[in-house]
């Protein structure tokens, strides 16, 4: 999408799922949660991932930090293939890639005071050689803290005794002690309250200025999207149906779901509001999905093409692509 040298590259990923029945527990089907998507990322770029919910979107994310085992495809890091590397060959690896997730409570133990939690990854990446609870190991995460915006003595402290923001920025230390270089976000924000959620965003965005982090930002709120991410893309049943510059996308978005996502946003500009459009039904399983474009189903132009075949990517400008047969329609 951008000039920029690419950190992260994604080629025709898919992550699918076996449908197992029966006391032998055989193979029935499967439910295609991703199936064939590619992107790209530059260092100190925020892609943002956008979609209903259970479009497969976070299981993107999962699949190129190697969470999830993905199906096909390829997953490079400066080049590097990630896809088939063992758990021994990808630990060196896992400091440059981290995920913060959706729920900050869930994700923390709360056994474990914030100090704990914060120099575990430290600890484990050889990133520092003092036993835990050393001055050198609470010096390094109280300045994560602070970087944060958290006091130091909340070293010592234990997750519940945190507001959802607190919780979340502390995730967001954790995942910096790593010093990673890519940072999957999945919905870091929707769980809390939107003055909290501004918080955060401002955070995220001044570490990013600050480390030249690179962002892989899963939401499916738009004003968030225009706030923080530099390019977007479009998800619906595990596929990429158009992405570009965030200007392009939102402004100018070709794809009859993306208009649909964009009809629902309400705009404080007097006159800049936009039919709302109305798809019938609800997104197919992704265990079958329809034939030809998966949209159709839903989609107001659909025509018998539509029903049969699906759209190869239309390369709209340089940076702007969308797969639909009625792209040019206006």
């Amino acid at each position: 999408m951008s000039t920029t040298p690419k950190l992260l590259a994604v080629a025709d990923l898919a992550v699918h799922f076996p449908i197992r029945r029966g006391i032998l527990q055989h193979t029935v089907g499967y439910v295609r949660a991703v199936d064939g998507v590619s992107l790209e990322l530059a260092r100190g770029r925020t892609l943002a991932l956008v979609g209903e919910s259970g479009c497969g979107k976070t299981t993107v994310g999962k699949a190129i930090l190697q969470l999830i085992q993905p199906t096909t495809g390829r997953v490079q890091l400066d080049g590097r293939e990630l896809t088939g590397l063992s758990r021994k060959a990808m630990r060196p690896l896992r400091r440059r890639l981290q995920m913060i997730f959706q729920d900050p409570f869930a994700s923390l133990d709360p056994r474990l005071p914030i100090g704990e939690i914060i120099g575990e990854g430290m600890g484990a990446l050889g990133l520092v050689q003092a036993r835990a609870g050393s001055a050198a190991v609470n010096a390094a995460i109280a300045a994560l803290l602070g970087q944060v915006g958290l006091d130091a003595a909340a070293l010592h402290r234990y997750p519940h005794e945190f507001s959802g923001g607190q919780r979340q920025r502390i995730a967001i230390a954790r995942a910096l002690a790593v010093q990673p270089e890519l940072i999957v976000c999945d919905e870091p924000t929707s769980a809390l309250d939107v003055s909290v959620q501004a918080q955060i965003l401002n955070l995220l965005k001044q570490l990013q200025d600050d480390l030249g982090l690179a962002y892989l930002f899963i939401t499916h709120n738009f004003a968030v999207v225009e706030y923080l991410a530099h390019e977007v893309a479009v998800m619906y049943l595990g596929r990429i149906v158009e992405r570009g510059s965030v200007d392009e996308v939102l402004r100018t978005p070709r794809h009859p779901y993306t208009q649909a996502l964009l009809s629902a946003v309400p705009s404080v500009q007097a006159g800049a509001e936009r039919p709302v459009i109305r798809l019938a039904g609800e997104a197919p399983s992704p265990a079958s999905p329809p034939s030809g474009c998966h949209f159709h189903p839903r989609c107001p132009r659909a025509d018998a093409t539509c029903r049969c075949d699906y759209p190869a990517a239309t390369q709209l400008t340089e940076t702007h692509i969308v797969r639909c047969f009625h792209a040019g329609d206006r």
